[in-house]
């Protein structure tokens, strides 16, 4: 069985998108029919690709997309751009050495002048296409599907000292609570005080995992515990997205 996006027409019609041969001769075959199981099923709630997928809250789907195909179709037959001031395929295998660890490893192969990253975690592998590109551009990708290292996770005082030097105009980020499962941050507003323990105690009664509270403060938010690298990599990415929001006044 196949799946697209919504608009698939639109990309076809308005982008010459081209389809591969099976997924065409399958559309168009007389035989071709919807199974009936599917009629009753949502695809917003069905259609979930990999943990980076933004999925709709509830139980794990029993659907599960394989995207692998049209990525191996797309990197064979599309043509590739790459960066003028891309590293090598060396260093590029460096980057990925740089951030794998014992749980988690990250290793890169060149498919049709485009690099094809594979990470693993012990469990499926998750495969994607990246043009050619910058170093930052790579490390910034393969810290978006990164694992911490179980070994290496933090303590929340060695959280304190490096999240103040990001501290700045954009605002702040501190782990103001922690357990062996879970981390209590707070992405603090930047003319915002710290909360006084009662407060503090009020919004973790209230937390649950994977969701956010927002309040006078900030951001309160439930996380695995980090590695340093992760760690630095999640307040660089809340910096970075607090500068790109303009500000009134």
């Amino acid at each position: 069985m196949f799946a697209w996006p919504e608009g698939l027409d639109h990309y076809v019609e308005e982008h010459q998108v081209r389809l591969p041969e099976a997924f065409v001769q399958t559309c168009v075959a007389p035989s071709h029919h919807v199974p009936g199981w599917l009629k009753h099923v949502n695809p917003e709630v069905w259609v979930q690709v990999d943990h980076e997928t933004a999925a709709h809250p509830g139980p794990p789907s029993l659907y599960v997309v394989d995207e692998t195909p049209w990525l191996d179709w797309a990197a064979l037959n599309t043509p590739a751009y790459p960066d003028p001031e891309a590293i090598s395929f060396a260093a590029a295998q460096d980057v990925c050495m740089s951030l794998s660890h014992g749980s988690w490893q990250a290793r890169i192969t060149e498919v049709n002048q485009r690099w094809c990253l594979r990470m693993s975690d012990g469990g499926a592998e998750t495969r994607i296409y990246m043009h050619r590109c910058r170093r930052e551009v790579l490390e910034r990708r393969l810290l978006r599907l990164r694992r911490p290292d179980p070994a290496a996770l933090m303590d929340p005082q060695q959280t304190r000292i490096i999240a103040a030097e990001y501290d700045g105009t954009w605002g702040a980020v501190r782990v103001l609570g922690a357990t062996a499962a879970a981390w209590l941050v707070l992405v603090k507003e930047p003319s915002a005080d710290w909360p006084a323990d009662d407060e503090l105690r009020d919004v973790a009664r209230s937390m649950q995992a994977g969701y956010a509270v927002f309040s006078k403060y900030g951001r309160f938010q439930a996380i695995s515990p980090l590695d340093e690298r992760a760690w630095r990599w999640f307040i660089t990415s809340e910096r970075e997205a607090r500068q790109r929001v303009p500000r009134a006044g």
